[in-house]
């Protein structure tokens, strides 16, 4: 970033930095003495990798920033398992979107009358533009891969 200072300190004399080109510039302490330190700058395609490598789930999909990477253009649109190839690229946001009881994108929520707990709330999208107005854009209309795929 533009403004001067060493960034976020993380502890122990350790300080991360967003610089205006995407990179993290890494501010380490060095063993020669109190006040000096040692400067790393990893670009931003770097730095996505450490963070997904270290993360969880780890690098997948050959992709470091995969991890966090939405299909559609609203994060909010999510399809169902086997009507888009872009959200079945995602299988672990869709089993969110199961557990957390969320309906997919175009399904109305299921509910359970007996069981109310059990009932999904609508898909975020949805319910900010109704009616299929959040799939007018292209790009967040499934897409189904080709025959043979």
């Amino acid at each position: 970033m533009t403004v001067e200072g060493p960034g976020f300190h993380a502890r122990d004399n350790w300080f991360f930095r967003r610089e205006d080109d995407g990179s993290v510039r890494i501010m380490a302490p060095d063993s020669l003495g109190p006040g000096a330190h040692q400067v790393v700058v990893l670009d931003a395609s770097t730095w996505a990798s450490v963070v997904a490598a270290v993360s969880a789930a780890g690098e997948s999909g050959g992709s470091p920033a995969r991890t966090w990477r939405l299909p559609h253009c609203d994060s909010a649109v999510l399809h169902a398992p086997g009507e888009c190839e872009f959200c079945d690229a995602q299988p672990e946001w869709q089993e969110l979107r199961r557990l957390w009881g969320i309906a997919f994108t175009g399904h109305a929520p299921r509910i359970d009358a007996g069981r109310p707990w059990l009932s999904e709330v609508p898909c975020p999208s949805d319910a900010r533009r109704p009616g299929g107005a959040n799939q007018m854009w292209p790009g967040n209309r499934p897409e189904a891969s080709a025959p043979g795929d």
